[in-house]
């Protein structure tokens, strides 16, 4: 496994901001749909307190790309994902959609441990 050192990390550290942002984005999504499909499940929990986390380490990552007077790109809108993506025909395309971007995630953030470890 290839490691880095921290100045290398740090050069890295704006595009995990975007893609986060990008992930912040889909889960708001996917909370919204739970929230509208169901009064209260365990997901919608699990995916409000994901959130909350994903939130706070947006704020660190800022900080500390501003701590490093490092500089990174605008805020990532909520229109990169498309009306056709939010309007998932039924609850299979919807558990498609949901699983996939966990996945991702949680593929994604291995792959950040790895590097930083």
């Amino acid at each position: 496994v290839e490691t880095f050192t921290a100045n290398e990390i740090a050069r890295y550290m704006p595009v995990l901001l975007t893609d986060l942002q990008k992930f912040a984005v889909a889960f708001e999504q996917i909370y919204r749909d739970e929230y509208l499909s169901y009064d209260y499940s365990p997901r919608q929990q699990a995916l409000h307190e994901l959130i909350g986390t994903l939130k706070m380490t947006l704020c660190e990552v800022e900080s500390a790309l501003w701590s490093l007077d490092l500089s990174f790109g605008p805020a990532v809108s909520r229109t990169i994902m498309t009306q056709k993506e939010r309007d998932v025909p039924d609850f299979t395309h919807r558990m498609v959609r949901d699983n996939g971007v966990l996945f991702k995630y949680r593929d994604y953030l291995s792959g950040w441990n790895r590097l930083i470890r």
